[in-house]
């Protein structure tokens, strides 16, 4: 397995493979396409993909492009000890969309792996901790709402925004 995070360009030409450590692939530059287990989607700047371990996926990059890679044994720190509950994100194919916060995040991500390029030196714990913040924030924008004790459901705000306009209408004061 390579680097933790990286920042490689994907082969203009179809591949495909399967690894034993989980993946994640986030557009950084130019465009791919990816087929997980036969679910596909398109990867362009601040998107990307979740790829679990032994998932074969095809993948093939579009003209010039550059993309962040997280590889992610399931033994790694970011998914074990007190964050093995990031590991639920793999536990299916998934494409995502960075919201103005993981952009931000992303833009350091690549900063620090520029940096590290130019010869300064990183410990592994370094790429470690970038990826385990990472995924804490995936995970928070993908992962449901942890289960409610039995009987308890959420509130959906919008249907009670709806139901109360709809109901203020036909209760002028």
């Amino acid at each position: 397995m390579t680097d933790t995070i990286r920042l490689a360009p994907l082969d203009n030409a179809i591949q495909h493979h399967h690894h034993d450590y989980h993946q994640i692939v986030i557009g950084v530059d130019g465009n791919a396409e990816f087929e997980i287990e036969g679910l596909g989607g398109s990867i362009a700047p601040l998107s990307g993909c979740i790829v679990p371990a032994n998932h074969v996926h095809y993948y093939e990059g579009v003209g010039v492009n550059r993309h962040l890679i997280m590889n992610l044994p399931s033994d790694a720190f970011p998914l074990a000890g007190k964050h093995r509950e990031f590991a639920r994100l793999f536990d299916a194919p998934l494409f995502f969309s960075l919201d103005t916060s993981l952009t931000h995040y992303l833009d350091f991500l690549v900063q620090e792996i520029s940096h590290m390029a130019e010869g300064a030196p990183q410990p592994l714990a370094h790429h470690e901790l970038m990826a385990t913040t990472f995924l804490s924030c995936l995970s928070v924008r993908l992962q449901p709402a942890q289960d409610l004790p039995s009987g308890q459901q959420r509130i959906n705000l919008a249907s009670l925004d709806q139901y109360i306009q709809q109901h203020l209408q036909n209760h002028k004061i």
